[in-house]
């Protein structure tokens, strides 16, 4: 079975190689893209954001279908992202900021 994401969310199968199933994973999307980058997956993903939360509310975490759980990815980079497009121009590494290398998850 292809991974792919819900039918209703399509127009963002373009973002799927944005869809990181971990927080480093999406980090590092981040870190490594080009200003241009992040500001095209923040201008495609945002106007889905709200309809896609609320889709994801019908799912529980722990037992989400993987097109489900592929759009959750998307909206958690998008977390990764906005921050960077929204306060810091489209930057991948934010200025000043603490290296990520210095945090690590509490558990994989």
């Amino acid at each position: 079975m292809m991974n792919t994401l819900p039918k209703q969310f399509a127009e963002l199968e373009i973002l799927s190689d944005w869809a990181g199933a971990s927080e480093q994973e999406r980090v590092e999307r981040r870190r490594s893209s080009s200003p241009e980058e992040l500001r095209s997956f923040y201008d495609l993903m945002k106007p889905q954001l709200e309809a896609a939360l609320k889709y994801l509310d019908d799912f529980p975490l722990d037992d989400m279908p993987a097109p489900e759980e592929k759009l959750l990815h998307l909206t958690l980079t998008m977390v990764e992202v906005a921050f960077a497009v929204e306060k810091y121009d489209a930057v991948g590494v934010v200025p000043l900021g603490i290296p990520p290398q210095q945090f690590g998850p509490v558990r994989k």
